[in-house]
């Protein structure tokens, strides 16, 4: 398949078969422009459209084999910052994470913002999903969220205790084949140590 590249000149699609870069710009001569150029995150779906997360709360959505792109915008108060993720849940809908998360539903495009409310208001710099859960980072810390039960766990930076978070400033997540989660901050590592607590 394709490969989606995030840039803040538009998504550029390389196709490894015919050894190719193709650029879709933000360019208001095109009907597939991209309404920002600002790219921060791609995601592709089951029916293989191609999701976009932007600049100020701009959701773009394009449908190669159709032919067109669609525009969403998150609404207030999810708007205005960048979409930094767009992460599925195992219900089908698509978390956005930009200030706080919102849940858009990919049929009907409807949106529903303040989706997780303990990450209202928060930044969030990454986010990805564990199964049912959703772990979201920002510049408070650590959050993990159960999108079943809908409790949240938090964690942040506590001085003098080494098992807590380094920094709240949490820039990048991943989890290893054991499960453990890693979390990358402004200052260092954190790996989870299972105990709800981190060795760092």
């Amino acid at each position: 398949g394709n490969v989606w590249l995030s840039t803040d000149q538009g998504v550029e699609r390389y196709d490894p078969h015919a050894n190719r870069m193709r650029v879709v710009p933000a360019t208001p001569l095109s009907p597939m422009a991209l309404s920002n150029p600002e790219v921060y995150v791609a995601h592709t779906d089951a029916w293989s459209r191609v999701w976009l997360g932007l600049a100020n709360g701009d959701v773009d959505v394009l449908d190669l084999a159709g032919n067109q792109i669609d525009r969403l915008r998150l609404p207030p108060p999810n708007n205005g910052r960048d979409v930094r993720a767009l992460v599925p849940l195992p219900d089908g809908r698509l978390m956005a994470a930009a200030r706080g998360v919102a849940a858009i539903d990919p049929v009907t495009r409807t949106i529903t913002p303040s989706a997780i409310p303990c990450l209202e208001g928060q930044i969030i710099n990454v986010m990805i999903t564990r199964g049912q859960q959703v772990i979201a980072g920002s510049f408070d810390g650590l959050t993990l969220f159960n999108s079943v039960d809908g409790t949240c766990q938090r964690f942040r930076h506590r001085a003098g205790d080494p098992a807590s978070l380094p920094n709240d400033n949490v820039r990048s997540l991943t989890v290893l084949a054991d499960g453990r989660l890693v979390v990358g901050t402004a200052v260092g590592l954190a790996v989870a140590d299972g105990k709800d607590g981190f060795r760092n």
